[in-house]
């Protein structure tokens, strides 16, 4: 990677509010494993309770008031370390304690009102119920995601298919027809689980974050208000200290054929103050480049207040540059408003 000041990257126009995903691109296959994994673990815990506790209890010989006891328990167990496992996933993505909560209550809320439909319906088409569990996820996801009302029609679907899939496994149709060759339960129930993660997860992939700015590393208002450096000759400089900064660390093929640009200030010590995306892929990659680690902790106003101390009130505090991550990867860096530094 060189510093190329004079490369003929088009200049960045005024940032556009772009909505960066919930889940960042880069960490999508990883993210989509983890949750998978976690629900069939999170199934196959549950059976495994619930067998040994049906045991060790004759569940079969209970009378009819334990026995809906016994139902209610074993929903809210189900529910609640199945919401457990899946936030274990989704609290790295900033997703509350709340989520235990909502899944554990909408599943049992859910698998009670499958269970009165169930004679009507049967069993396939009793999971329809399960839109109270996307009622109450929607209303933790609301906080953070754009659109989260659509996923008031992700869990009914996901369970429909996941029974439907779970009967063909055994070798019936949901009219009870024969199809194929049946296996036992428990050859069926591991592709169930696994569609119950694979469907939720790949759902949450594409739902976007609500209020990006709440997820930036500086407010807009804090940004745009410090005072910038204009002096040429310091300013290359600093732009010369930044890519040295920059090049130190590995940077991936991370956004294919679309570059990252990314508004940064430099204090005139030449540390990174803050940094700002400008393009969407920007926000989704901002993670695989090295600005999130060099960036300094503190605010523009606390920054700017201590150099002002030390340098007089005249001083301007930072240097402000625009610094682009080539597909290619090589990275170029441009004065703020896009102008080659020659």
């Amino acid at each position: 990677m060189q510093f190329d000041p004079s490369s003929s990257v088009p200049p960045a126009l005024a940032p556009p509010a772009p909505q960066p995903f919930l889940i960042p691109p880069a960490k999508r296959l990883s993210f989509i494993c983890g949750l998978t994994l976690a629900t069939v673990l999170a199934g196959l815990v549950e059976l495994a309770f619930k067998r040994g506790l049906a045991g060790a209890i004759a569940v079969d010989t209970l009378s009819d008031f334990a026995a809906a006891i016994w139902r209610y328990t074993d929903w809210a167990i189900s529910s609640f370390v199945l919401g457990l496992a899946q936030w274990v996933i989704l609290r790295q993505y900033g997703l509350t304690h709340l989520w235990i909560v909502a899944t554990g209550m909408g599943g049992l809320i859910a698998q009670a009102v499958g269970f009165g439909w169930q004679a009507k319906l049967g069993l396939v088409l009793s999971r329809l119920a399960y839109v109270w569990l996307g009622l109450a996820q929607g209303f933790v996801l609301r906080r953070d995601a754009r659109s989260a009302w659509l996923w008031l029609f992700v869990p009914p679907i996901t369970f429909v298919l996941s029974s439907l899939l779970f009967l063909v496994m055994l070798g019936q149709t949901p009219t009870g027809i024969a199809v194929g060759l049946p296996g036992p339960s428990y050859v069926a129930l591991i592709p169930a689980l696994t569609l119950q993660g694979l469907l939720p997860a790949i759902a949450l992939c594409g739902l976007r974050q609500k209020g990006s700015s709440a997820r930036r590393p500086s407010s807009e208002a804090a940004f745009h208000a410090t005072p910038e450096i204009t002096d040429l000759a310091q300013l290359r400089s600093i732009a010369q200290e930044l890519h040295t900064q920059l090049t130190q660390t590995d940077i991936p093929e991370i956004a294919e054929d679309q570059d990252l640009i990314y508004l940064v200030d430099m204090t005139v010590e030449g540390a990174i103050a803050m940094y700002q995306p400008v393009n969407q892929a920007a926000f989704d990659y901002a993670d695989q480049t090295p600005l999130p680690a060099l960036a300094e902790a503190e605010l523009a106003g606390q920054a700017s207040q201590a150099n002002q101390e030390k340098y007089g009130s005249e001083v301007a505090t930072f240097a402000r540059f625009q610094v682009i991550f080539q597909a290619k990867g090589d990275i170029t860096i441009r004065s703020s408003n896009g102008e080659p530094l020659s």
